[in-house]
């Protein structure tokens, strides 16, 4: 690989010391139109589905005319990885099984009808799901159950006394 002191003239580059984070690196002085053949800034690097193998192994800087534009040398690229992977097999599976656990675990209790565990009408009872129709006729029963219970007191009440 060539250096980059071997393409440039010489006042054109200032060397800069590692400091810090800061790896050692070049000043390419008087703008863009001195970036030798090779040297890319990483948008341009992005347009060509390349990506540097570590953001700090730059090696020269450039001035642009608002900031500083890191250069990477085209050799120590990478070609950029693909955002979506296809599943695998086993995945597949997997989540085939996951669902049809979830589809069995949210079923009402009473109807058996399928609940969405996302639904406003998921009510839960005694650790069991119940659909919205299942509960309010739990609820009508039971509040009839009370109502008897009571009428039942009072009347063995009335009776004892």
């Amino acid at each position: 690989m060539t250096s980059i002191v071997n393409l440039l003239p010489a006042e054109r580059l200032t060397f800069i010391p590692a400091a810090g984070e800061e790896p050692e690196h070049y000043k390419i002085s008087g703008g863009l139109h001195y970036v030798p053949q090779g040297y890319y800034c990483y948008s341009h690097l992005l347009e060509q589905n390349l990506v540097p193998i570590s953001r700090n192994t730059y090696e020269a800087v450039v001035w642009n005319g608002k900031r500083w534009i890191k250069l990477y040398h085209f050799n120590n690229c990478r070609p950029k990885r693909k955002r979506k992977r296809k599943p695998t097999s086993n995945q597949i599976e997997a989540l085939a099984i996951g669902r049809k656990k979830l589809s069995e675990m949210y079923v009402c209790h009473q109807c058996k009808d399928p609940i969405s565990p996302l639904s406003k009408n998921l009510k839960i009872y005694d650790n069991k799901f119940l659909c919205d129709y299942c509960f309010l006729r739990f609820r009508r029963e039971s509040e009839e159950l009370l109502d008897e219970q009571e009428m039942l007191g009072h009347l063995f009440f009335d009776e004892w006394l």
